[in-house]
């Protein structure tokens, strides 16, 4: 779960890491700059009326601070002046999403060029994004949980990668990028799945599943997708795309 940041607190904390990040990774820096010039310059009342806005300041600052932590981390290890308790215990709360997150997705995102990052950056600091499928996800968050399966969200790969979910099951440490749509079987949905393909190979992402699930069907299509997501985690080889509809 991403803390809240107060919104006065924003460009101060964008600041700091876009000069700590200067000495680490100049392209993290570059890319917080371009933030704090879109967003965290504007006045703390207007970043409080875009509650979508304010949710994604606060992943990007949160994601910015544990990578760079991680970096920091490494290079300490390699001189053999970290503690090899906290190395591992730092391992052990890192579950398979998260890993896959920092080690994989984020760099890459803030290393290429997002041709997506205008459009949604608009989106974002107009208002007018809505997450109308947020109800479904939450529940289908609590049930990949409830069965001891781990999950991630966060805006860039819901944005940029077509991806509203990475999950791990129980079974593997693998995680796979999952795509959830209300659309039901159409040539529109069709056309969807190969443009949801076409961009996870775009991001180098190995292993995806696209989800349509029927709003006339809930509990039993969000219980139904659980199973899968989490059987396909499990069990889906190493490289692949699959779609399926409830």
């Amino acid at each position: 779960m991403v803390e809240r940041i107060d919104a006065k607190n924003i460009e101060p904390m964008l600041k700091k890491l876009i000069d700590i990040a200067a000495t680490v990774e100049p392209n993290l820096s570059d890319r917080l700059k371009e933030i704090d010039r879109w967003a965290g310059q504007e006045k703390a009342g207007f970043l409080t009326s875009r509650k979508f806005l304010m949710a994604f300041l606060a992943e990007i600052i949160e994601d910015a601070q544990i990578w760079l932590t991680l970096q920091e981390n490494e290079i300490q290890s390699a001189h053999e002046e970290y503690n090899e308790e906290c190395q591992q215990r730092l391992a052990q709360e890192m579950t398979p999403p998260l890993a896959y997150w920092y080690s994989e997705l984020f760099p890459l995102w803030f290393r290429s060029s997002d041709r997506k990052f205008s459009q949604w950056k608009n989106c974002l600091k107009s208002g007018k994004h809505s997450a109308d499928d947020a109800t479904e996800l939450n529940l289908l968050v609590e049930k990949i949980q409830e069965r001891g399966g781990n999950v991630l969200c966060r805006k860039i790969i819901d944005f940029s990668m077509s991806t509203d979910l990475i999950v791990s099951g129980r079974q593997s440490n693998t995680s796979l990028c999952v795509q959830i749509t209300k659309m039901g079987e159409s040539e529109q949905m069709r056309e969807k799945i190969k443009l949801w393909e076409k961009t996870l190979k775009c991001w180098d992402i190995k292993r995806g599943l696209f989800v349509s699930l029927d709003p006339a069907n809930f509990p039993d299509s969000i219980q139904s997708a659980s199973n899968l997501i989490l059987f396909n985690s499990d069990r889906m080889k190493s490289e692949g795309y699959k779609s399926f509809s409830f």
